[in-house]
């Protein structure tokens, strides 16, 4: 039996469904009974397909739910990372840290406290206004805090940014630890629990267990999802670590003829109290040739250079500084932008009044717009 901590799969599956949306939830007490319909009136072979596919699906379902139970276990943690874009001849050679034509790097930080948020990418000026004038900039520096009522999000590159406000949820974030540098899209849309959420929506949708994996002598689970009737569509396959919190640990998108387009792979993880795992190190690799698997190709490696889990982060922690001159608005409103007269260091509250300001002009506008 597989344990998570304390507790087996069978256990997470039925402690209160971190995840799962009622409807979803209904979807087991119907494989149940199926199961009972088809034990008495179909023959021992239907019966053994049925029972097969039932228990393929509800494993699938615990090991999302594992991998959702070990990330909103960090319900606060300080992060501190690097994040490189380069080059490598292979993707065992970026593995190795190997990189080549290193052309973009940036420190960062992301302070999480339950639904509290800062997020920073931070770069020198000088340096991303060379790479504005040669073409080439490759890694947008921002500064994004926010909770799930109000927030500001500031783009270095445009010199402006949203206020966000209630049910709104601002713009997503595409590499942050979780999201395996990236790899996973824009606010983790390829994550593992959308995509078990989305193929229990939609029938074109499929997820299939296939089993344990051993790579470098770590035994791993692997689950595959498609789309039906689509012979060009690839598949998107997730390696998970059951011995380290059902971690994703390799993620890629493999076509049709068997080849990888991307692959990200997560190098090192650190065990943390509570038998909890965060994820220090991911290297993701596209491919220049047909095969990521084989020859160069285009490296993007995201490393935690400071973790802090034990500690609340205090309410100072979720301040950014918004420079002058920076023009805010509703994205939603036109004619609600607002510029700041002097840098204006932006908490919470702050992100609300700046909110209200953004208000207040669209007001302004409407009525020279009448007039």
């Amino acid at each position: 039996m597989t344990i998570i901590g304390s507790k087996s799969l069978d256990d997470v599956t039925h402690r209160g469904n971190l995840w799962l949306h009622p409807s979803c939830r209904l979807v087991g007490c119907m494989v149940a009974y199926i199961s009972f319909i088809t034990s008495v009136f179909y023959p021992s072979a239907a019966f053994a397909q049925e029972q097969e596919l039932a228990t393929a699906e509800m494993r699938i379902r615990a090991l999302a739910e594992a991998t959702a139970s070990n990330r909103v276990s960090f319900e606060y943690c300080t992060c501190h990372f690097v994040l490189r874009l380069g080059t490598a001849e292979s993707l065992d050679s970026a593995v190795d840290g190997q990189l080549e034509n290193v052309d973009a790097e940036t420190t960062g930080v992301w302070v999480v406290d339950r639904d509290r948020l800062r997020y920073e990418l931070i770069r020198p000026q000088h340096v991303v206004q060379q790479e504005k004038e040669q073409n080439r900039l490759r890694i947008v520096p921002l500064r994004v805090v926010k909770d799930s009522k109000r927030g500001v999000y500031f783009n270095e590159v445009i010199h402006g940014g949203t206020v966000y406000h209630p049910g709104h949820t601002g713009r997503p974030l595409e590499v942050t630890p979780f999201t395996m540098a990236g790899a996973m899209g824009a606010a983790a849309g390829l994550d593992l629990v959308r995509s078990v959420r989305r193929s229990l929506k939609d029938d074109r949708i499929w997820a299939r267990y296939e089993g344990k994996r051993t790579i470098d002598g770590v035994p791993l689970e692997m689950v595959r999802f498609g789309v039906t009737d689509d012979d060009d569509q690839s598949d998107l396959v997730y390696l998970l670590d059951p011995a380290r919190g059902f971690l994703p640990v390799q993620l890629w998108i493999q076509r049709p003829d068997g080849t990888v387009h991307s692959k990200a792979v997560v190098t090192d993880v650190r065990q943390c109290t509570g038998d909890r795992w965060f994820p220090m190190r991911c290297v993701y690799f596209r491919a220049r040739t047909e095969d990521a698997m084989q020859g160069a190709g285009s490296v993007t490696v995201f490393q935690v250079t400071d973790l802090n889990v034990a500690n609340r982060p205090s309410d100072d922690a979720f301040v950014v500084t918004i420079p002058k001159g920076a023009a805010l608005h509703d994205g939603e409103k036109l004619g609600s932008q607002i510029t700041l007269d002097a840098a204006l260091k932006v908490g919470l509250d702050d992100a609300e009044r700046l909110y209200n300001a953004t208000q207040a002009r669209y007001e302004s506008y409407k009525r020279r717009i009448r007039e």
